[in-house]
């Protein structure tokens, strides 16, 4: 009895009392956390789009100033590893919107063969779809509900403003802005394969230092995938290598220092 007792003493009720107090405030700090946390991201994903939900371009200074001022939410957590996440995001913030500056021209050289409205729901219609590449379950089925939606709703314009073959020009719209897209993975993989190198020469890099880079890239073999012991430049000039990567470098060094 002298231990259950103790457990039912003032001093220790007034203790379990605090601890649960404590736990209490952690569980409802760590709730408003991840509240702001979820807050701010949700606000995030959509300032990323191409278009917003009018169909008009996210212009790029409009993007930046979204991105950053939501980076000063995310800051307002004082949580280390989203802060050297903000930072990062800082650092390469004119990198990560350059691609919305394409997205301003292509839009205004279609503005000028399609009218506002039908390009408006074409522009909604094609982010759906390039969406629906992104998602799974009921997001994915939302985006392609939409997608049908508005291209619908976008040719049905075309062909009440006598618009001859809607379909050739909302397919004409959605290779433009598909080419868009294609252009920015291009850039963000070879940037993907030359930052490493950027990184280690602390942003001081030479025109030879580039040369190296893309002769190794060019004649290295693939390591996985469909075209495994394949070389890009193989692929090119349909012509199978028959030495080392190293030994093709140290061959085009000797015929250049001869000359």
């Amino acid at each position: 009895m002298c231990r259950f007792d103790n457990a039912r003493s003032e001093t220790n009720l007034e203790t379990r009392l605090k601890q649960y107090e404590q736990a209490a405030k952690e569980c409802s700090d760590s709730i408003d956390f991840y509240q702001q946390f979820e807050d701010s991201l949700s606000m995030l994903i959509p300032s990323l789009y191409f278009f917003n939900h009018e169909g008009q371009p996210n212009y790029k200074q409009t993007v930046k100033d979204d991105i950053l001022t939501i980076m000063g939410w995310l800051e307002e957590l004082q949580n280390h590893q989203i802060n050297e996440q903000t930072t990062l995001i800082r650092k390469h913030i004119d990198d990560i919107t350059s691609c919305y500056q394409p997205v301003e021209e292509i839009y205004q050289n279609l503005s000028t063969k399609i009218d506002s409205q039908s390009l408006n729901a074409l522009c909604i219609a094609w982010q759906h779809k390039h969406l629906t590449n992104q998602t799974k379950g009921v997001s994915k089925r939302y985006h392609v509900d939409e997608f049908h939606f508005w291209l619908s709703y976008a040719e049905h314009q075309l062909d009440s403003k006598n618009e001859e073959q809607a379909e050739v020009i909302s397919d004409s719209v959605f290779d433009s802005l598909d080419d868009l897209v294609r252009s920015s993975s291009l850039i963000e993989m070879v940037n993907s394969l030359i930052r490493p190198y950027l990184n280690s020469c602390k942003g001081q890099i030479t025109q030879d230092t580039l040369n190296l880079i893309m002769f190794f890239h060019n004649h290295r073999a693939y390591k996985t995938g469909k075209r495994k012991g394949i070389a890009p430049i193989e692929i090119l000039n349909r012509t199978k290598l028959d030495k080392h990567w190293t030994e093709s470098l140290f061959e085009a060094l000797s015929i250049r220092t001869n000359t």
